[in-house]
């Protein structure tokens, strides 16, 4: 029998939190009305996987108490369960074994597991920091809009959670953000908690920490500098593309379209060149061990510096230091299997929905990359399609290379076997 491996724990950690959620969201003072199972097991799935596809309309159909369920569920996945469980427990003194070490290094997706306690309780630490002033900068923004105390209070910690999390769930309107699209303050504070959110918080305390360019590690090097290219080239496209968009909508564009799911724009007037780069957008995503999700910035890097040394005959190097070869095969690996999972569950959703293709293709690409940004299809589609949507949303959160690390298993006594070359023609 196989034993169990840290990929299967983490899986089931946010299975078992899904299901949890679920339960509290079909609680009948949880909703204003009566709302299927299923469509409180899919909003669940969302929160949890911090994606923000919305079945039901958060705004007018959950109580105050729904929403709180939903808010603690993004936090709970934004942060992992598993990280908040390790860093609880280092608060009560309790030692932290090699088996933790080992789920925690594989849940984060950093390399190695030395100092990895010290990383949890870095990230926990810093996203708390960062949530409570970006509470504490929306709080007088919705009281001057008139809001009670109360709702003042709430709406700023939801929309905090929310942004820095890049969950993309709202509770201000039933348009996502497009009652304040025009806001400067509102969509500048948005817009912070997102990038600083999606870069993640071993970025953040190495750029805190470090200050300076030339200690920063290669890591955040690298995330900054590809969030920049995305960033400036996503809002220039957008801006250029959609003559309706003003200049503030581009800018929120560029920073909520890979993986933060709010908008303030509407995208049902958008074009379909537009919409096919914001499937490439999300697909890219943000950085490893953060709040985002996609393929990641750092994978097109590593594919970006593979391929350009394969075709210049070159050895891959940045800094004059040398790519991992591991670092490769893994890049190519997140990207096939990653088209692969994309690709046929569009085929599935179109073969259940009479649905347009790039509205479906849009819904699949969106869940896979826990943005969240939808063209209207996520309350309308059938039961089979709301599955597989729930499905590739948690394959996307814990990572497709977990995923399919749950489900194989290698035979060692096949290891150290070399095998004699195949030839044939490629």
């Amino acid at each position: 029998m196989n034993k169990v491996k840290p990929q299967h724990i983490i899986i089931i950690a946010y299975i078992l939190l899904i299901l949890i959620g679920s339960i509290f969201l079909i609680l009948p003072f949880s909703t204003n009305g009566e709302v299927s199972y299923l469509n409180m097991l899919f909003t669940s799935v969302s929160a949890v996987t911090i994606t923000g596809l919305d079945p039901i309309g958060i705004t007018e159909t959950l109580t105050l108490f729904g929403k709180i369920v939903t808010a603690l569920l993004i936090q709970l996945g934004g942060l992992s369960i598993i990280t908040i469980q390790v860093f609880l427990l280092t608060l009560i003194g309790a030692k932290i074994g090699y088996k933790d070490r080992d789920l925690s290094k594989e849940n984060i997706g950093i390399e190695h597991r030395d100092g990895i306690v010290k990383t949890i309780k870095r990230i926990v630490t810093i996203s708390v920091i960062l949530e409570l002033i970006g509470v504490l900068l929306l709080f007088p923004f919705f009281m001057i809009k008139g809001f009670s105390f109360g709702k003042a209070l709430g709406h700023s910690v939801f929309h905090t959670i929310s942004a820095f999390n890049n969950a993309g769930f709202s509770i201000l309107g039933t348009n996502s953000l497009m009652i304040y699209s025009e806001n400067i303050y509102f969509n500048i504070i948005t817009i912070v908690l997102i990038i600083l959110g999606g870069i993640g918080t071993l970025v953040i305390y190495d750029v805190t920490k470090n200050k300076r360019w030339k200690k920063i590690n290669f890591h955040s090097k690298i995330v900054l500098i590809m969030t920049s290219i995305l960033l400036l080239s996503s809002g220039i496209i957008f801006f250029t593309l959609e003559k309706n968009a003003s200049l503030v909508n581009s800018l929120f564009h560029a920073t909520t379209i890979r993986t933060a799911g709010f908008h303030t724009y509407d995208y049902l007037n958008a074009k379909t060149v537009t919409l096919f780069i914001m499937i490439i957008f999300m697909f890219i995503g943000g950085a490893p061990a953060s709040t985002s999700g996609g393929i990641k910035v750092t994978t097109i890097f590593t594919l970006y510096k593979a391929t350009k040394a394969k075709i210049t005959n070159k050895t891959p190097t940045y800094k004059k230091r040398k790519i991992p070869n591991g670092y490769i095969n893994k890049a190519y690996l997140i990207l096939i299997l990653s088209l692969i999972i994309t690709i046929l569950s569009t085929i599935v959703i179109l073969i259940v929905e009479d649905k347009d293709f790039i509205a479906v293709m849009f819904e699949v690409f969106s869940a896979f990359s826990n943005t969240g940004l939808s063209l209207g299809l996520t309350s309308e589609l059938a039961i089979t399609s709301k599955i597989v949507l729930m499905i590739v949303m948690l394959i996307g959160r814990v990572g497709i290379v977990t995923f399919v690390g749950a489900l194989t298993f290698s035979d060692k006594k096949y290891e150290n076997i070399e095998y004699i070359d195949l030839e044939y023609l490629v």
